[in-house]
């Protein structure tokens, strides 16, 4: 299998020829070199977040060893983006928070809570349900799938709150013991209130006195 100095050199041998003889073994050597490539990159793709002692994302060290690769990669990759703002405040605008809303099919400007929360599973290779961006969508679907419990939250599940029969906002839950804590879209960053249209992506307190109405799991439960 030619390594990539070896289809250096040879591309520059092929440059005096012409250019046409150059593009040719480019091409060449571009399918020749490409199965090495894929080979290196699903290696390394059960190590993306770390590489030597250097943390490529949030280290999250409370998550236990026997935490599944995907609660593992939402925890990562909603730590990753806490800080996330609105760009002007008050707009629900802002370059993540449009890619977001975009994907997740509704207009920018929108509330981006769920978008968020969306996102950070489809980042773990779970995908949501269609029409995601509704709290009460996510919640019918948890119920519908077997992923649905009103009072055991899981590392990656999503946090849904409001009044009995009406979901109005959603975090991913990120650590459950001792306390429990949720990174959340569309939220304040000040103390721990429950706010479903807020400016920030930041770190809140899930406690008995917020109206949580339950979890929906990454996975069905076990009958």
């Amino acid at each position: 299998m030619a390594s990539q100095d070896d289809a250096i050199e040879r591309l520059l041998r092929s440059l005096s020829p012409s250019r046409e003889a150059a593009e040719r073994i480019a091409a060449e050597v571009a399918r020749e070199i490409r199965p090495e490539q894929e080979r290196i990159h699903r290696v390394m793709s059960p190590v993306r977040y770390t590489l030597g002692d250097l943390a490529l994302s949030p280290p999250c060290r409370w998550l236990p060893a026997t935490v599944s690769r995907q609660a593992e990669i939402v925890v990562r990759e909603a730590c990753a983006a806490l800080g996330t703002l609105e760009d002007p405040p008050g707009t629900n605008r802002g370059p993540e928070i449009d890619e977001w809303n975009r994907r997740a099919g509704v207009p920018v400007g929108s509330y981006w809570c769920a978008a968020f929360a969306g996102e950070m599973w489809r980042r773990a290779g779970v995908e949501p349900p269609p029409g995601y961006a509704a709290c009460d969508r996510l919640m019918a679907w948890g119920r519908a799938t077997g992923r649905w419990t009103e009072h055991v939250p899981t590392l990656g599940a999503l946090v849904l709150y409001g009044v009995p029969g009406d979901a109005r906002h959603v975090g991913i839950v990120v650590r459950t013991a001792p306390l429990v804590l949720s990174v959340e879209g569309n939220t304040t960053v000040e103390g721990s209130r429950l706010e479903r249209n807020g400016t920030a992506v930041a770190l809140k307190l899930v406690t008995a006195d917020d109206p949580v109405l339950g979890y929906v799991h990454l996975t069905p439960l076990a009958a």
